[in-house]
């Protein structure tokens, strides 16, 4: 098994400096695509049947909107304000989203940009959907979270794979899609053809989907599960598998992390102590497969070492850790 000393190597202080000058601007960067997406679609004025001016929003390129109330003072200072506001946000990302592409040479001449582009891709189009909040990277990809926020490089070993696993909280997606109809919520495959039409569902496994270059997503959901299911006519099934309510059972640490291509990702995952007591407690598991229970070992063991020397979870967690999970944690 992976010794924990020689699982990570630190940062130096030119790395570290062009992290958090990269992930500064990237933090900005988000807050402004977060303010330009609270002005969605457009609008303008139209004329009724009796030629009445009213203010209409347009949600879609199909012109599909509503009408917002008949041409009045009110009316008129609420189109002003929303037509002001949406074109500051505009300005400001398009001012801070150049300043990323800037940061991305020299995040990858410092050598910090650690995920692989095809996953960030992957996720990045996830969150342009409802899933956003839904999804939590729970697989070995987690570790790109851990090591920038401890400023670390792991070694190959520990990161190396083909596969994003992806957990779904079927609760939190019911709550940001519950005013969409059926019809206009994306399923998973639909999202990721999005991203490459090549994907296809597993024939043995529905919950696994692969891509024509190799990578392969496993959605993942918690057992037992609430009954909501994904888009009617979905050929993706998330699996439900125990032990994986415990990861949605506390709330999510969130960290900047860089890809290949040196742009930024903005990645959900556990909180580390609970990643590592889960990954310890799977690596106990005797009817998974010897190499993962030697993976998933050597994972919680390293995350144990950054928790230690560090790293520190971004909200309480000891505290709502289920009993079972506890039996993993590290003896002081």
């Amino acid at each position: 098994m992976t010794e924990t000393a020689a699982a990570f190597l630190p940062w130096s202080g030119e790395e570290t400096r062009a992290y958090h000058d990269a992930e500064m601007i990237a933090a900005a960067w988000y807050e402004a695509r977060d303010e330009l997406a609270r002005y969605p679609g457009w609008l303008t004025w139209k004329k009724n049947g009796a030629g009445t001016e009213y203010l209409f929003q347009g949600s879609d390129r199909a012109g599909n909107g509503k009408s917002l109330g008949l041409r009045s003072p009110e009316t008129e200072q609420r189109f002003e304000a929303f037509r002001e506001a949406k074109q500051a946000a505009r300005q400001r990302e398009s001012a801070l989203r150049d300043q990323v592409a800037t940061q991305a040479r020299f995040v990858r001449a410092a050598r910090v940009n650690r995920m692989p582009r095809d996953a960030a891709k992957l996720l990045r189009t996830f969150e342009r959907t409802p899933f956003r909040e839904a999804l939590m990277v729970v697989g070995t990809h987690a570790l790109y979270a851990y090591e920038a926020a401890a400023g670390v490089r792991f070694i190959p070993g520990l990161t190396a794979t083909r596969d994003v696993d992806l957990l779904w909280d079927s609760k939190r997606e019911l709550e940001v899609s519950v005013g969409l109809a059926d019809d206009q919520r994306p399923g998973f495959l639909e999202i990721l053809h999005q991203l490459d039409a090549t994907f296809t569902v597993s024939a043995e496994h529905s919950f696994r989907v692969t891509s024509a270059q190799g990578l392969t997503v496993d959605f993942l959901m918690a057992e037992p599960d609430d009954g909501r299911k994904p888009k009617s006519g979905d050929k993706v099934r998330p699996i439900g598998l125990v032990g994986q309510a415990w990861l949605l059972g506390i709330a999510p640490m969130r960290q900047i992390a860089f890809s290949d291509d040196g742009y930024p990702i903005r990645l959900r995952v556990p909180q580390p102590t609970i990643f590592a007591a889960h990954k310890s407690w799977l690596a106990h598991q005797r009817s998974r497969a010897a190499t993962k229970r030697e993976r998933d070992g050597a994972q919680a063991l390293a995350v144990f070492d950054l928790l230690r020397t560090r790293l520190a979870d971004q909200v309480s967690v000891k505290r709502g850790m289920p009993a079972e999970l506890k039996k993993y944690l590290p003896v002081k």
